[in-house]
């Protein structure tokens, strides 16, 4: 095992033989000690020389230790540095821990094993991060392979559907030309017979039914991608929705003819109009009642349109049965009395390229994108698709759409309308996610998409509050940014927008490398100045019974000020001394974020006990910070980070599990 090349900074000489004398006494590896005592030749060394560990002093003449790490921590070096004050200076470890020092030891009291641990705890932490950075590095090097992959896809299918459309529309062009020459032709003509004409009218139709097929599948194959990349648009109009169906139905005759089944259409004459996508509710019918077709053999198939009140349920499984005021349903189900579908089956139904099983597709054939294009156009357009079977008996799809969808699109991107101005969410719950660190949040969304949850990301944190204020999310998690405290201002803003609705948010701080980070643990976020109403409103639910005094504890007298001022009006509230230790005690915790020291204190270090019982705690995010609070922000996030954060792959698992368990509470209340 090679020595640790060890750099020991101390100006005094007695100093330095007692800690000399401590390194000899530690028993497990060997050191080799250089000894300098000038604060730039201190420089030269860590930034020039093979330095496994710096050991350093505070008092080096006219300069400090603590100059000496900002110094070369600016300059680029990742030497692990354990910081040496005397008993008097103990109050320099925090601002030494900031500053990039990976441990701090008291002068003249430190052991040989203590001094070990430290020197190898510092060793392997500078390890792992190296490590980390490289990985976050190739990371980002495969996440961009991968978008760039991503753009190629979507310009090739793009540019190939030119390509196919164009030789595709001219052989299907040609071929109903030709068809319909023979069709017309009332004498065969001295070359050929009468049975040869009829077998080329054959050819043709199966080569126009072909070319009409691969037109399908490209369409599919393309209306997939557009989805897929949030490109598909949906433009709501007026819909006459008896014309549509009784047309929808009419250009599946042949299809309905094909397996010998008969067709039953049941639309009331006077079922009236809807606001939709008329394109898009034709494709839809037409890919369900076209596998409804084909599916079924000597059988029945029917279409049965009605229109009603509306549920929530309609046009989401995760709603509850409440009535949607001022809104109708217009609901087209679908039955047939074909093949039918297992439990397993259905459970693969809606996946893209897959059918209900591997025989499906040999059978009848099919790519399988359908059923998944056909649900994925019912919920852009607001509505749902589901579906009953009965093995061996037939199925029963019901397509149900709002009778107005322009308050009900779900397009991929941000620019939405919502059902916010009527106090209605439907469909799966939102989520929002907002925050620098696309990769990660990708991730994450990754994880919540499993959880019923539909889920958007907002890179822009200018963006945020108005994307929060526009889609009504149930959900906000909000990235903070341990190098820019202004994303701490955002979540503050967040927090305070009246207009934003009752979700709920879930905060994480985030190291610049995006490698490891920490979840903010509290009941709820609020933003300084204080909103009374808002405040109030947090309180009531955190401690509900308002006969019963309610005892504050705050980490600043400012913010115990404003507490007490915004509560006392509507119940006793009694302030808890900073310094209980008891949780116990405490009925309300808030802390200021912008107080120095509230993350070490109170945030990273939780107050929570072993078993997880403490105090509801609210965390105060400042809507306004001068550039010095800011710099002590990012000075003391660096290093709390480093000791506290857990890396990114724990980081997203407690982030979805948090998420979960704030959408559960939402459905409960």
């Amino acid at each position: 095992m090679s020595p640790v090349a060890l750099l020991l900074v101390e100006d005094d000489e007695d100093d330095y033989t007692l800690a000399a004398d401590v390194i000899s006494e530690i028993g497990t590896g060997t050191y080799q000690v250089t000894w300098v005592q000038d604060y730039d030749e201190a420089i030269r060394h860590l930034m020039t020389s093979p330095v496994d560990l710096c050991l350093l002093d505070y008092r080096l003449g006219a300069r400090t230790g603590l100059e000496l790490i900002h110094e070369v921590r600016a300059m680029g070096c990742e030497v692990p540095i354990v910081f040496l004050t005397a008993q008097t200076e103990r109050e320099l470890d925090l601002e030494a821990m900031k500053a990039g020092a990976s441990d701090f030891l008291s002068k003249h009291r430190f052991t040989a094993d203590q001094l070990e641990r430290a020197m190898r705890y510092a060793i392997e932490r500078a390890s792992s991060l190296r490590a980390l950075r490289e990985l976050n590095e190739e990371l980002r090097v495969t996440r961009n392979q991968a978008l760039r992959s991503s753009r190629a896809k979507s310009a090739f299918l793009a540019s190939i559907s030119h390509e196919l459309r164009t030789p595709l529309n001219a052989i299907i062009g040609y071929s109903e030309l030709i068809l319909e020459e023979i069709d017309g032709a009332l004498e065969p003509d001295e070359w050929f017979g009468q049975g040869i004409i009829g077998q080329v009218g054959a050819d043709i139709r199966r080569i126009h039914a072909a070319g009409s097929h691969l037109l399908a599948l490209v369409s599919d194959v393309l209306d997939l991608n557009k989805i897929e990349s949030g490109r598909l648009n949906v433009v709501p109009g007026p819909i006459d929705i008896a014309s549509l169906v009784h047309d929808t139905a009419a250009s599946l005759g042949s299809l309905v003819a094909t397996n010998n089944n008969t067709f039953a259409l049941v639309c009331p004459p006077g079922i009236g109009s809807m606001i939709a996508d008329a394109t898009r509710v034709r494709q839809i019918l037409v890919n369900i009642l076209g596998n409804a077709c084909k599916f079924t053999h000597d059988g029945e198939v029917e279409l049965v349109v009605r229109r009603r009140p509306a549920l929530a349920s309609d046009f989401s499984p995760y709603a509850a049965g409440e009535s949607l005021p001022d809104v109708e349903c217009v609901e087209f189900e679908i039955r047939d009395t074909g093949i039918g579908m297992t439990a397993a089956q259905m459970e693969r139904l809606f996946e893209s390229f897959s059918q209900a099983d591997e025989t499906i597709g040999r059978r009848f054939g099919g790519t399988g994108l359908g059923l998944a294009i056909s649900r994925r156009l019912a919920r852009l357009m607001g509505g749902d698709v589901r579906v009953k079977s009965t093995y061996g008996e037939g199925s029963t799809f019901t397509v149900a759409l709002p009778s107005d969808i322009t308050h009900f699109i779900r397009p991929s991107t941000v620019a939405r309308t919502t059902q916010a101005s009527r106090g209605v969410r439907v469909g799966p719950p939102l989520v929002l996610l907002l925050g620098r660190n696309a990769g990660l949040l990708s991730e994450l969304r990754e994880r919540i998409d499993d959880g019923g949850a539909e889920v958007l990301i907002e890179t822009d944190p200018r963006a945020g509050s108005a994307a929060a204020r526009s889609l009504s999310p149930a959900h906000l998690v909000v990235e903070i940014d341990a190098s820019d405290p202004q994303t701490l201002t955002t979540l503050a803003r967040l927090a305070e927008d009246p207009l934003r609705g009752d979700c709920t948010i879930t905060a994480f701080v985030l190291a610049p490398s995006g490698l490891f980070g920490r979840v903010l643990d509290a009941t709820g976020i609020l933003g300084a100045p204080l909103r009374s109403a808002n405040l109030i409103a947090h309180s009531e639910r955190a401690a509900p019974d308002q006969y019963l005094p309610v005892r504050v504890l705050a980490n600043t007298e400012g913010l115990r000020r404003d507490v007490i001022g915004a509560l006392e009006h509507v119940r006793r509230v009694v302030p808890i001394d900073g310094g209980v230790n008891d949780v116990g005690a405490v009925d309300l915790c808030f802390i200021d974020l912008a107080a120095p020291g509230a993350f070490s204190s109170h945030v990273f270090a939780s107050r929570r006990t072993a078993t997880g019982e403490g105090p509801p705690t609210f965390l105060v995010a400042p809507c306004e910070l001068d550039r010095g609070a800011q710099a002590d922000l990012v000075a003391e996030l660096g290093p709390l980070l480093e000791h506290y954060g857990v890396p990114r792959t724990q980081l997203i698992h407690e982030l979805h599990a948090a998420l979960l368990a704030e959408l559960a509470g939402a459905r409960r209340r």
